[in-house]
């Protein structure tokens, strides 16, 4: 994230709101003391939408692959050697 002067963002604020649009944050300063962070808003939270109801993406798994429990069970048995 970068770093910004309260008097920096007040004199190019259209700038940085597009800045923001794209999906960067900023952290603003005003006498070289960190005040604020300026992120970009997640629009599923903004809509309201719960967690469990907003969309994912699913994951594909090869066919003939071991299954997710079948890689933990793996890897618990290597940690434990």
């Amino acid at each position: 994230m970068t770093a910004i002067s309260v008097r920096e963002f007040s004199h190019h604020m259209a700038k940085y709101l597009k800045k923001l649009r794209r999906g960067e944050g900023f952290i603003l300063k005003y006498r070289n003391e960190p005040i604020a962070n300026l992120t970009p808003t997640n629009p599923a939270v903004t809509t309201g939408v719960p967690g469990w109801r907003r969309p994912f993406k699913k994951i594909k798994l090869k066919k003939g692959s071991e299954t997710a429990s079948e890689t933990i069970i793996r890897m618990r048995r290597e940690d434990w050697r």
